[in-house]
């Protein structure tokens, strides 16, 4: 249970800090953008949903929403590559050999009882 909590906060502290890294980089393009008159990537479409008057909240709303894609698309990455790398080693270390001696005495039929582990919460 601690691992996994550890595992989500982490998850969302890395989503909350790419998604502001994005939301600076768009603004930051934005105020470029303003200087020279020159807009490109998402501060095109933002300036454009703007439209001529430049108005800021329809700019604030549409800077949040692609720096949330963005950094849901990076968090997806990073979770997509430990998985993968999980699944890897998973292949090279193989299987438990205490669970493949019990399923080859359940297979003799033998009668097996596993022994009981105790769990830290004892």
């Amino acid at each position: 249970m601690v691992a996994s909590a550890i595992g989500v906060a982490s998850l969302t502290t890395y989503l909350t800090q790419q998604a502001t890294n994005h939301g600076l980089a768009i603004g930051q393009a934005i105020k470029a953008g303003l200087t020279t008159h020159q807009f490109s990537g998402i501060a095109a479409t933002c300036a454009r949903l703007a439209g001529p008057t430049f108005n800021q909240d329809a700019v604030r709303a549409c800077v949040t929403r692609h720096a949330a894609t963005q950094g849901l698309n990076d968090t997806f990455w990073v979770v997509l590559i430990i998985c993968a790398a999980s699944i890897l080693l998973a292949l090279i270390v193989g299987r438990d050999p205490a669970v493949r001696a019990y399923q080859e005495a359940r297979a003799h039929g033998e009668e097996v009882t596993p022994e009981r582990v105790p769990v830290m919460s004892e």
